[in-house]
């Protein structure tokens, strides 16, 4: 009667703590095979929580970490528990022996085993009085899931990117928040950019947004990368990849049919170095020292592009019978491709049988390249589909003089495109080379070359969540590409979407079409940087992974769209004698220096925050404001001693 009375007094005392955060430690571990070796991604934040105390590792069939604990991060002991069901979980000696532990490691495996095994069992107990006394508790991948208040149990098993976003309320989505409640108000995830799960953490944070109006934060972690949680709930990223935050009101998400809609989602990216408050979410950020602020603002070419995610016929259908529409049946199209391919053939003949019979077929050819035929051919056409193309052998033909032409035309104000599959890459800044190849962001081999620039402010990634060998890469490269080249959008195509840019003579929309969301990240933060650590901590190329301090993520389901301007008026501009001359052009700011030398510019809102501090070393510099909320903002320039002040109204 003694023993049982201690274990019930003891279930009070954990019961005390259920409503906020307790006293104790967390390590957090997103998956990956841990390094033996003093150096390895996993050895200093495992000898931070393992160091001097005695490790208790839990699993369901074994898990090799007592070794480890004990010969690289000084553990004064370790022992493995195999605890493969409830019946053992529910053992009163094993509270006992559990909370005379300093920490309690739960390894990787399935989250539903550990959550319907431990779950109001002696185990599950034995854990939180550890965690109350101040102890330890740590997990990797399926032992991470089951850490936060909010737990995606896989009851139903894992649910994949795709399906999340087509569907965040979807069967397999299975969350629940009456497990361990160590983290208030959060949801975890593991493995997010080696199985592409960014989108399924935004998902997580959607469904409980939508099912229930409950707030909840997104965290996740990477592969090979963890954190350590002190008694202060201060965070600190270690390892190769990135720690993911979703913040985001209920409101600012919606389901458009079954498909995922996010309204300016806030994202950051954290890593090696960086910390964060689970408590009051304030962060250092050491490690994002590259200031990523976009050179351009908006996208403004007076064109309309559409570009798909799928290279298959059957998944162009519908973005083929919209570019036809817009062309009309007078427009002259020329399909750009590299190769002939059955698929080109079934597209030309679809859009035929959409009316567009003035269709011809130009394969791009370098010895073609100073045909008169063919120059006349480019010169009278009005649209252009790209199908089939490298960029290789694209930038390869712009060099000749039909290629000239060929630019020319594409560029021209009113002008009609459409770009298929792996070509929807072509049109931005950048064209992300060797993502179908497995690990390559990983090992450091994707490749960015320059594209089209006809949205030169913007990278585009097709084919995403089409092949799990490349997750990595097609989710991974976009914000690399953002923070990198300092972009301003990051473009995300899946095989049942696709989008269209339009433009209306004064304005820039994009739009999303299809079975599937097209999902925008947009650059409005400050600071960025991208990952110097290998897993071993050995020389090489680390991962292609970018942090930042705030982006921003929508999902734009069938038919929204998000208007890429604004427009731009001037309150107590400069007068013309003056050093500096100030006016609008539609939604742009234009800045003159008359002396023809540098100055800086600086932008603040209403609240007094810094949106801007650049030092321009041209003599005329424009600024795209679109990004910038409606309302009043005060500027400075400065030359020298010479500071000037006027008011930006945006509306």
């Amino acid at each position: 009667m003694k023993n049982a009375g201690y274990h019930i007094l003891a279930l009070i005392f954990v019961l005390s703590f259920s409503n906020g955060f307790g006293q104790g430690r967390l390590l957090l571990a997103g998956g990956g095979n841990e390094k033996n070796s003093q150096n390895g991604w996993s050895t200093p934040a495992y000898t931070w929580a393992a160091q001097g105390k005695r490790v208790a590792v839990i699993s369901n069939d074994g898990s090799g970490y007592v070794p480890y604990f004990i010969n690289q991060c000084g553990a004064k002991s370790a022992k493995d528990f195999i605890i493969p069901s409830q019946t053992l979980a529910n053992v009163p000696a094993l509270y006992d022996t559990l909370i005379t532990y300093g920490f309690v490691f739960f390894a990787g495996g399935d989250q539903w085993d550990y959550y319907a095994n431990f779950k109001g069992t002696w185990l599950q107990r034995a854990v939180d009085t550890l965690f109350a006394r101040g102890g330890t508790i740590g997990g990797t991948s399926a032992g991470m899931h089951i850490l936060s208040e909010t737990v995606f149990t896989a009851q139903n098993g894992t649910v994949y990117p795709d399906e999340c976003i087509e569907n965040p309320l979807n069967q397999y989505m299975k969350l629940s928040g009456d497990f361990f409640h160590f983290m208030p108000s959060y949801i975890f995830d593991t493995h997010v950019a080696e199985r592409g799960r960014f989108a399924r953490l935004v998902s997580f944070v959607a469904n409980r947004a939508i099912a229930s109006l409950q707030n909840t934060i997104g965290f996740g972690l990477d592969d090979m990368t963890c954190m350590t949680v002190d008694e202060n709930m201060l965070g600190t990223v270690y390892g190769t990849g990135a720690a993911t935050l979703v913040l985001a009101e209920p409101h600012q998400f919606s389901q458009s049919n079954t498909h995922l809609k996010a309204d300016s989602i806030s994202i950051r990216q954290l890593l090696h170095g960086c910390t964060y408050n689970f408590i009051t979410g304030a962060t250092t950020i050491p490690s994002l020292s590259q200031d990523i602020s976009p050179m351009l603002l908006g996208e403004n070419a007076p064109l309309h592009i559409f570009a798909s995610g799928s290279n298959s016929f059957v998944y162009n259908k519908n973005m083929l019978e919209a570019f036809a529409t817009k062309a009309g049946s007078n427009r002259k199209i020329l399909a750009i491709c590299s190769t002939i391919s059955t698929t080109l053939t079934q597209l030309v003949d679809y859009l035929q049988t959409l009316g567009l019979a003035n269709l011809q077929v130009l394969p791009l050819q370098t010895a073609t390249g100073n045909d008169a035929n063919e120059a006349l051919l480019i010169n009278q056409s009005e649209g252009f589909l790209f199908i089939n193309n490298t960029i290789n052998q694209l930038s390869s033909y712009l060099e000749s003089p039909n290629g000239h032409l060929l630019n020319e035309k594409i560029r021209a104000p009113g002008t009609v495109l459409a770009f298929v599959g792996s070509d929807s890459r072509l049109p931005g800044a950048k064209v992300i080379e060797n993502y179908t190849i497995s690990g390559a962001s990983y090992y450091g081999e994707l490749s960015f070359m320059e594209g089209l620039n006809l949205l030169p402010n913007t990278v585009i990634m097709p084919e995403t969540f089409s092949n799990s060998d490349y997750y990595e890469n097609t989710s991974t490269a976009i914000p690399y590409a953002m923070v990198t080249y300092s972009l301003g959008f990051g473009v995300w195509l899946t095989g049942d979407n696709y989008m269209a840019f339009s433009y209306n003579g004064s304005k820039s929309y994009l739009s999303g079409k299809g079975k599937a969301p097209v999902m925008l990240l947009i650059n409005n933060g400050l600071k960025g940087g991208i990952s110097q650590h290998t897993a071993t901590g050995s020389a090489g190329s680390p991962r292609q992974l970018a942090g930042f301090d705030q982006m921003l993520f929508y999902a734009l389901g069938d038919e929204d769209t998000l208007s890429l301007g604004s427009s731009v008026g001037v309150e107590n501009a400069l007068a013309p004698d003056e050093l500096y001359t100030v006016y609008t052009d539609h939604k742009k700011l234009v800045i003159r220096c008359k002396k023809q030398t540098a100055f800086q510019f600086s932008l603040y809102d209403v609240t007094g925050r810094q949106i801007m501090n650049n030092i321009f070393i041209k003599p005329e510099e424009t600024l795209d404001l679109w990004y910038l909320k409606n309302g009043m903002y005060l500027a400075y320039i400065q030359k020298d001693l010479k500071r000037r002040s006027f008011k930006i109204i945006l509306n």
